[in-house]
């Protein structure tokens, strides 16, 4: 458009002064109710402007509206409770109704189920009328031909003839709908269409004990209870149904805190059933349970719901939450480990304190460390592989040796004998003193293998020679311990008492010896209670005369022995007093104190073989190096000799931990 021209612009603004809006016709109109949504979304807000919302003097602690919960779906598991729950109270009701018309009749009748029955075809056309179509004035439907209808309908009366547990063991449920007899299962498979109903469960089920589900468990609700039930039926074959629960809810128990996984729960809970099925009678740590909470089976029976409460209550982290707080009122006092552990997830952070034990070594005593100790007591086995003395059935106060450690040298005749130290064959009068003046040079540490250079060199722990070389010390005559497994006489053995006490207690005990014409002979024995007070200790005067004292290991001297007249039989009198045939005897490498006792004992427990040697036997560690790994304490320092109470309580002290070990490896 020319904008120069004056006469064009005069036109215009012309035009522009008379027009005048025509009115909208749509305002009037009935828009569908999509458009009207529409056209208000698009109306733009009345205030352009944010509004500003005022705020407390304490900052943002304005209550926030409330915001609807998401229900959450229940699990199977879940709806199975509530399904005990309900026939629960429904069985409660029915016991008020009964009790109400106990002044009415006597008798109640209770409605049947009555039977449907299929109406049988008039005749044997190809098509004939369903039964819905008949009462409605709907059309008729047509059904294909059937043939051989003579034959079915002979069929069908003979299998109504027959009683319902025949026909539901004969045939499969999809015959018999069609013959019109449904077998009597638990759940019933609907027509199609049709609303599925889940089964109740029967009255009987409430009285066993049923698991509650947890959240985050390892093991599913449904395979805990199935076991449990397994365990149950074992159970009552040789208790009570009563007692069978509790035995049974506690084996279960067991077997599901020990397991890690899922796995290892089917194999404890499998064995645990074999075990109740050839002993008849609760394990250890299941009596264990059931001695510290007697009704363990009815607190897992369902509980009734309480009508108050119809929605479980929100769970609670710390006392403090339930109470408000007095500037913000959503205010929740929340734990790491409760925002961490949140979902059922197990494990620990490195926010958490370790937790110590509240129990100490010293702690673990009396019947307590012996229930414990029993699965280390040595077997019949271990007693013969370990050279223990075990009475001779055909001579009394004789003790024989089933296996013979090939490491030690049995003396060739009674007037020779082979030198525990230097290893030289020496020969001895007929009391039993060596006739050979020459002095006997020997190692008196062990030899041991070191790597070197790639290879393994033996050496001496004493002086670090060579094997094979000189020996660093020297003595004035030979000694033997003239061990012969064929003379082993003068051996007595522990009794059983009546006493109950008596029985189940714990000792540890530890000999020393020294080198007399005959051998090996006691010279100091050391008893060690549970608690680890020495209850008996003495020095024994032995039966011949002493060649070597052995000072080195023993720590006894010759002024020791000066006015020392206790002998061997006296010991014997006294132990046979305290101990019994169960009392558990601890020590390292015991065998060889119970041959210096002359004591046949059974019930031990070494700890020579609790802790073996990584080579396997006849290798063993030695009590000192045992002591320094696992209770970090270093014992037999003393260059005067060891001491036996120190040794006794060593090996105390080892079974104790390792029973502590063990607890905490089951709370676990």
């Amino acid at each position: 458009m020319d904008t120069d021209n004056p006469w064009v612009l005069e036109e215009c603004m012309k035009m522009f002064n008379e027009f005048q809006p025509e009115e909208n016709h749509l305002e009037n109109q009935v828009l569908p109710k999509k458009m009207k949504a529409a056209v208000e979304d698009k109306e733009p807000p009345k205030s352009s402007s944010k509004q500003r919302v005022a705020r407390s003097s304490t900052g943002n602690l304005m209550a926030k509206k409330t915001s609807r919960s998401h229900h959450q779906k229940t699990s199977p598991m879940q709806m199975m409770v509530e399904r005990y729950q309900r026939l629960k109270e429904q069985l409660k009701m029915k016991e008020k109704q009964l009790h109400h018309l106990q002044g009415g009749p006597s008798s109640v009748t209770s409605s049947s189920s009555s039977k449907t029955s299929v109406p049988a075809p008039s005749s044997s056309s190809s098509s004939y009328h369903s039964p819905s179509s008949q009462g409605s004035g709907k059309s008729k439907k047509r059904i294909a031909h059937v043939p051989n209808v003579n034959s079915l309908l002979s069929a069908q009366e003979k299998i109504k003839k027959q009683t319902h547990s025949n026909i539901s063991s004969r045939i499969s449920p999809k015959v018999a709908r069609a013959s019109g007899v449904i077998p009597e299962t638990t759940a019933h498979t609907v027509a199609k269409g049709g609303k599925r109903i889940a089964h109740t469960p029967k009255i009987g089920a409430l009285a066993k004990p049923i698991i509650q589900p947890e959240l985050g468990s390892l093991v599913p609700q449904n395979i805990r209870q199935r076991y449990l039930n397994a365990l149950i039926e074992e159970c009552k074959k040789f208790t009570s149904e009563k007692e069978s629960f509790n035995i049974a809810a506690a084996e279960e128990r067991v077997c599901y805190k020990r397991a890690p996984s899922r796995m290892v729960y089917l194999n404890l809970v499998v064995n645990a059933v074999k075990r109740l099925r050839t002993q008849q009678q609760a394990g250890e740590e299941a009596q264990e349970l059931l001695d510290k909470d007697p009704q363990l089976a009815e607190k897992m029976c369902i509980e009734e719901p309480s009508p108050s409460t119809t929605k479980p209550s929100p769970p609670v982290s710390s006392p403090s939450s339930s109470r408000s707080h007095p500037i913000n009122p959503n205010h929740v006092q929340l734990s790491h480990t409760s925002v961490l552990s949140s979902g059922g997830i197990r494990g620990s952070w490195s926010i958490e304190k370790p937790k110590k034990s509240s129990a100490s070594q010293e702690d673990i005593k009396g019947n307590a460390l012996y229930k414990n100790l029993t699965k280390y007591i040595l077997t019949e086995e271990q007693l013969e592989e370990n050279g223990y003395p075990c009475p001779d059935p055909e001579e009394k106060g004789k003790a024989i040796v089933k296996k013979i450690d090939s490491r030690k040298k049995i003396s060739p005749s009674a007037l020779e004998r082979y030198c525990d130290r230097c290893s030289v064959l020496y020969t001895v009068d007929k009391w039993g003193f060596p006739k050979n003046s020459a002095p006997c040079v020997y190692h008196w540490g062990r030899a041991y293998k070191k790597r070197k250079y790639g290879t393994f060199e033996t050496s001496y722990s004493c002086c670090g020679g060579e094997q094979g070389s000189g020996g660093c010390s020297q003595a004035t005559t030979h000694v033997s311990e003239n061990y012969n497994p064929k003379n082993l006489r003068g051996y007595v053995r522990t009794i059983s008492k009546d006493s109950s006490s008596s029985n189940k207690e714990v000792y540890a005990l530890d000999c020393e010896m020294c080198y007399t014409t005959e051998g090996n002979e006691l010279t100091r024995i050391t008893v060690i209670n549970s608690s680890g007070d020495v209850v008996y200790e003495q020095l024994v005067k032995p039966e011949n005369p002493i060649l070597d004292y052995n000072t080195r290991f023993s720590g006894i001297t010759e002024n020791d022995m000066e006015d020392v007249k206790l002998t061997i039989r006296d010991v014997q009198a006294a132990l046979l007093a305290r101990f019994s045939d169960k009392t558990i005897l601890i020590g390292h490498s015991l065998e060889s104190d119970l041959h210096a006792l002359k004591i046949i004992h059974a019930t031990v427990v070494d700890t020579s073989v609790v802790f073996p040697h990584k080579m396997g036997a006849p290798y063993k560690r030695a009590l000192k190096n045992l002591a320094a790994e696992y209770l970090k304490r270093i014992i037999q320092d003393d260059v005067s000799g060891h001491d036996s109470a120190e040794d006794a309580i060593a090996c105390l002290h080892l079974m104790q931990w390792k029973v502590k070990e063990d607890l905490k490896g089951f709370s676990k």
